[in-house]
């Protein structure tokens, strides 16, 4: 049986289009493969820190240059602050990303405290019963210093971290305090928002780490 020229390079031509569609598929299979391992590569880990230790600090100078008075238990004046340590309730915890043990941003959570002090200034009080740290939304790793009922009062930036103790621990130390546009607008000068007024500091440990996968972007 005779076969025309046509038909052989009609078939030849099929093949060679059904081989170069496979090659296709097999390059886009294996270039997903490999995003995929380098995704998971560079998943950071997921850490939560619960209770311990956090300290406020003011500086004594500005308090008195504010009209301020501080109240709260165990005071103690160094270095020209005014400090006083309080304890974290382990029933709240913070959420952050470290990397090789590097701090990379916080996610989520907040650490209450258990007491706290009071500010009076003009004739009026502001109690910190019970006060809470969290994330400050829209940065990295700021964190922010809320009143009982939410609100903030302070913010810390130019953060030092390091997890010590083996890395069993959170140090977070020499935090600026900051006064929010509220405090300042408390104190009747709203162009104080954003002054550093104190530092902060906590340790906190860790209860709980874990792999968790975060979306490019």
């Amino acid at each position: 049986m005779k076969i025309s020229r046509t038909k052989i390079a009609l078939c030849l031509f099929a093949a060679l289009a059904s081989l170069t569609l496979s090659n296709l598929n097999f390059a886009q299979s294996d270039s997903n493969a490999d995003d995929e391992r380098e995704f998971s590569l560079g998943t950071p880990e997921n850490f939560r820190a619960s209770g311990g230790t956090l300290t406020v600090s003011f500086s004594t100078d500005l308090l008195a240059e504010l009209g301020l008075k501080l109240t709260a238990a165990d005071t103690a004046i160094v270095n020209e602050l005014t400090s006083f340590p309080l304890v974290v309730r382990s029933d709240s915890s913070l959420d952050f990303l470290a990397p090789q043990g590097s701090l990379e941003r916080f996610v989520g959570g907040k650490l209450n405290a258990s007491g706290g002090f009071s500010l009076s200034s003009k004739g009026k009080t502001k109690q910190f019963s019970g006060f809470s740290v969290q994330p400050k939304a829209g940065t990295v790793r700021d964190l922010e210093v809320l009143d009982s009922e939410g609100v903030a009062w302070f913010y810390n930036d130019h953060v030092h971290y390091e997890l010590v103790n083996q890395r069993q621990d959170l140090s977070m130390r020499n935090m600026d305090l900051r006064l929010t546009r509220v405090a300042a607008s408390w104190l009747g000068d709203e162009s104080l928002a954003g002054m550093a007024i104190g530092s902060m500091e906590f340790t906190t440990p860790l209860v709980e780490r874990a792999q968790i996968r975060i979306p490019q972007s």
